[in-house]
């Protein structure tokens, strides 16, 4: 790594921007080490401006880490619901029982301990270990390393280890010059207000006359990124299947993608109107009208899938033995479920096609 340039200045600098332009989001307004907690996995590929309403309903539902190991993890998932990556809420809800049995409802100071929960890995244990508590341990998530690897003219590949060593040696380097619940953030903020990818505003970073990338003009060159492999793509047919009475078929998912959330009936493969009631048919049902409505492509992490989408009307509520995993819920039992952001859109798109 590249020598260093008066870190304690750097680390001053940086500290007192932040002071003075932070922004006011409402887990700055707490050390509270299970408030930090949530904020930091809800912040995990979600922008902020969009985490915001979701933080403040989970908060006003489960206030306690108690409240939240005692909740029914589909009263978890329906206040996550459009927040998408659901593997965090199941692993906040698993965290959150882990430390009303294993440590009396109370946040392990330890790093080692904090690390040991579900859900959680380094970044997050540094950041609540920095913010909570006040240790000198680096947090180095995709915004600190941007910052780094800027400032200091690194050309690692992002996602190296020497790139997350080299950063942490870094931030490491930093810390005994600031309070480590200040420094952390500072990082943070510095990377998604003015340190951004596509367009940093250099001119008023405080930390611009340190930069070496800012120097040698390379501030859009770094940090170097790996060519993302082609996500697999799926395509799919959703069917929005109402009955006489206004019901609407939905199944829990007990597959490993979306886990515990609803969906609409989902079929391999684009079909046909003609198809579409072919499978109703199979499932016991007698269908009365099938017609096509928009599609629609939902990103996963390494997934796509390309989605054709009917709003479909049946006769009764019988369905076949081997179907019972789907079952017809009420407009009201609906609201209540955890729907998530990839089937969204069916209802949205029904709509607009009546």
């Amino acid at each position: 790594m590249k020598k260093l340039i008066d870190t304690k200045r750097m680390a001053e600098d940086l500290s007192d921007w932040y002071l003075a332009s932070k922004r006011n989001l409402p887990w700055r307004k707490t050390r509270d080490p299970y408030q930090i907690w949530v904020s930091e996995i809800m912040a995990q590929q979600t922008r902020i401006s969009a985490l915001i309403p979701y933080y403040q309903r989970f908060m006003k539902k489960f206030p306690t880490v108690q409240d939240l190991a005692q909740a029914d993890i589909e009263n978890v998932l329906t206040l996550w619901a459009g927040l998408g990556y659901y593997s965090r809420a199941h692993n906040l809800h698993k965290a959150a029982q882990t430390l009303v049995n294993d440590y009396g409802g109370y946040f392990p100071r330890e790093l080692k301990n904090i690390r040991s929960l579900p859900g959680i890995g380094e970044y997050t244990a540094g950041a609540i270990a920095s913010i909570s508590f006040g240790q000198r341990e680096p947090a180095v998530d995709g915004n600190v390393k941007r910052v780094y690897a800027r400032l200091m003219l690194d050309d690692s590949e992002v996602a190296s280890g020497d790139m997350k060593r080299n950063a942490t040696e870094f931030v490491a380097r930093l810390m005994p010059h600031a309070q480590p619940a200040v420094l952390t953030q500072a990082l943070m903020e510095l990377g998604a207000l003015i340190c951004t990818p596509k367009s940093p505003d250099c001119n008023i970073c405080p930390l611009g006359e340190n930069c070496q990338a800012k120097v040698a003009g390379k501030q859009l060159e770094l940090p170097k990124k790996k060519v993302s492999a082609k996500k697999r793509e799926q395509k799919k047919t959703v069917l929005l299947v109402k009955n006489d009475s206004g019901d609407i078929l939905l199944k829990k998912r007990s597959e490993k993608l979306l886990h515990g959330m609803y969906q609409y009936v989902l079929l391999d493969g684009h079909l046909e109107d003609g198809g579409c009631r072919g499978e109703l048919v199979n499932m016991g049902l007698e269908p009365l009208e099938v017609n096509g409505i928009k599609g629609y492509s939902h990103v996963f992490t390494h997934l796509v899938w390309d989605m054709r989408g009917y709003r479909c009307r049946v006769k009764g509520n019988s369905l076949d033995e081997a179907r019972m995993d789907y079952r017809f819920y009420s407009e009201e039992e609906k609201d209540r479920l955890a729907i998530p952001t990839a089937f969204i859109w069916v209802e949205k798109e029904s709509k607009e096609h009546k």
